[in-house]
């Protein structure tokens, strides 16, 4: 990271725009001498905008916008003003549409776990800097902005207990099915031990297409270090039981079930996101359906705003267990769709009526989800679903 310090960043989007009549010219731009983790959180604001169908993104003053503003009491000579901070203007970006402060945490998660994996290969010692970086990056986005997510609670409800429990026996139990080890597991229950990791080397039947053959890492570290090993592993039970929980179902049960909850007005917002495209966007603002769809106002912001929290419609339900389900392995792929709707239709019961629970006791089912399969997980051995 230091060896990008003292280097210039500069980045200038223009995406050319026209409805009916009027020509729209829409500029991203920064000029900014910072490290790259600020290069790349912009990137992500950037495609947050992009993604969310906004007119506008992070920008930063010009000089001759800044010179513009007069201000008698500045201590700056004449003919120069205070640029506005850094965070003064991603704050500005997260409060100008509701998707930014929704989907910015998980871009940032997402953005790191190929850092994180690498580090955990390569130099598996400095896993729990990085991972508690990750972790804690995440925790402070929420923090910072959590005004503008009413619905991001810790409310309990009861329900959340069943549901919790009953999703991790469920993952593991599909996850055993899809590695094709039922039997194995079977033969393991029926003489009362725990059903741990197979070890193929020691077996004649072939493995199943989604079983796990290579040592996990963090198993790895564990016989390493012991030291170092569980310190990483106790910071992945507080990141997978107490972090991910929160932006995950902020980004999925709330964002996605809510901003594409409709099939055609889903159609119409991908459709104004490729009008903003070059070649594609000229070709289509020509035709009758981009005419129109330039016409609109950005749709995925118009339908999170017309979707109360915990309203399930079944495009939202598709949708978002589609994105939900391509965040995890293969073969995970069936107990995905169970989890979400298991999850869902929690969030459903939960917000019914006038006492509506919001995300609460959806973050507290995933939690118990997670923590429960890491206590598996080092109880048994079975690496497969940490």
């Amino acid at each position: 990271m230091e060896s990008w310090a003292g280097y210039a960043w500069d980045f200038q989007a223009q995406g050319w725009r026209e409805r009916g009549n009027q020509s729209i010219l829409c500029t991203v731009t920064w000029c900014d001498a910072g490290c790259l983790r600020d290069s790349i959180y912009h990137l992500l604001c950037t495609t947050a905008s992009w993604v969310a169908g906004s007119d506008t993104g992070p920008t930063c003053l010009t000089d001759q916008q800044t010179n513009s503003t007069p201000n008698a009491d500045r201590s700056e000579p004449v003919g120069r003003v205070r640029r506005p901070r850094k965070i003064e203007q991603i704050d500005d970006f997260m409060a100008s549409n509701p998707w930014h402060p929704r989907i910015v945490p998980f871009l940032v998660y997402i953005s790191l776990l190929p850092v994180v994996a690498m580090v955990l290969d390569w130099k598996p010692a400095a896993y729990p800097l990085i991972y508690g970086f990750q972790c804690g990056l995440v925790t402070w986005l929420l923090w910072r902005y959590r005004k503008l997510l009413p619905e991001l609670n810790l409310r309990f409800h009861s329900l959340a207990v069943p549901v919790g429990v009953g999703v991790c026996g469920a993952w593991v139990a599909m996850g055993w099915w899809m590695a094709d080890e039922w039997q194995p597991r079977l033969e393991a229950i029926q003489a009362g031990e725990l059903a741990s990791a197979i070890d193929y080397d020691m077996r004649t039947n072939e493995p199943g297409r989604f079983a796990r053959m290579e040592p996990h890492p963090l198993a790895t570290l564990l016989e390493s270090s012991v030291i170092i090993g569980w310190t990483a592993m106790v910071l992945r039970l507080i990141g997978m039981s107490l972090v991910v929980p929160m932006f995950e179902e902020l980004f999925i049960r709330s964002l996605l079930l809510r901003g594409v909850s409709s099939l055609k007005r889903t159609g119409v917002g991908l459709l104004r996101v490729l009008l903003d495209m070059p070649v594609i966007g000229d070709m289509l603002i020509r035709s009758t359906a981009g005419i129109r769809a330039s016409e609109e106002d950005p749709m995925f912001t118009r339908m999170f705003n017309d979707t109360p929290i915990g309203k399930i419609t079944v495009f939202g339900l598709f949708a978002s267990t589609i994105v939900f389900t391509m965040r995890h392995a293969p073969r995970d792929y069936a107990a995905c769709l169970m989890c979400a709707f298991a999850y869902c239709y929690l969030l459903w019961v939960t917000n019914r009526g006038e006492d509506k629970h919001g995300l609460g006791p959806v973050i507290w089912a995933h939690r118990i989800t997670n923590a429960l399969l890491w206590v598996y997980t080092v109880n048994s051995g079975d690496w497969q679903f940490l």
